[in-house]
């Protein structure tokens, strides 16, 4: 419930998180134009916060491809969005 997806190293520690970071896709958009109350429930979340479009809303499943591609089922929005590791970690 905190619309995030946490990665950890494999003796625990902390590497980073995901929160969900994409646009409308013409799906989306098709969906939003044929329903005009979601179109306002839309927009009105969209007042709240500017990120509510691009955010993960109950992230519920993570698979990893053999090419290490991430890709993170996002429940309440019906998507799937996918991430590509970098092949070299990035040092802080």
């Amino acid at each position: 419930m905190n619309n995030r997806v946490e990665v950890f190293a494999p003796d625990g520690r902390f590497v980073t998180q995901f929160f969900g970071d994409t646009g409308l896709s013409k799906w989306g958009r098709d969906k939003l134009n044929s329903n005009p109350d979601m179109i306002r429930q839309w927009n009105l979340a969209s007042l709240n916060d500017p990120e509510y479009g691009k955010r993960f809303a109950h992230p519920c499943g993570v698979k990893i491809d053999p090419d290490g591609r991430v890709a993170i089922i996002d429940h309440t929005r019906g998507r799937i969005q996918v991430y590509i590791k970098e092949t070299e970690p990035v040092l802080h």
